[in-house]
């Protein structure tokens, strides 16, 4: 019988998947397709895209939290100037906005009424 070595990325998909979704008493091994999930209750076999997407999952946090380092974070005095900002800026768009909108009211009020 050929044995299958797990790769790392495998064993963290693997590890996951036991530890939010099946019982201590499961037992897991990989086939050349699918994931096999023996239990007392008799053998579950996962098709290979659901390890697919836990593995392409598990890829896609890592490396989002390996970018998040190269982040170059604003201090707490700019994050406070640009919310400022954003918020007057809001503000008189609002307030444009807002006048036209009544200025339209009104013409349309004296053509129709």
């Amino acid at each position: 019988m050929r044995t299958y070595h797990r790769t790392k990325n495998e064993e963290a998909v693997m590890s996951a998947i036991r530890r939010h979704f099946v019982p201590p008493d499961f037992t897991f091994f990989k086939t050349g397709v699918s994931l096999c999930v023996s239990s007392p209750a008799g053998l579950f076999i996962l098709p290979n895209y659901i390890y697919i997407i836990m593995s392409r999952l598990g890829n896609y946090f890592r490396d989002t939290a390996a970018e998040m380092k190269h982040v170059s974070w604003p201090t707490q005095t700019q994050a406070f100037v640009y919310t400022l900002l954003v918020i007057a800026v809001s503000g008189i768009v609002a307030l444009f906005l807002g006048a036209f909108d009544y200025l339209f009211t009104q013409i349309l009020d004296k053509l129709l009424g």
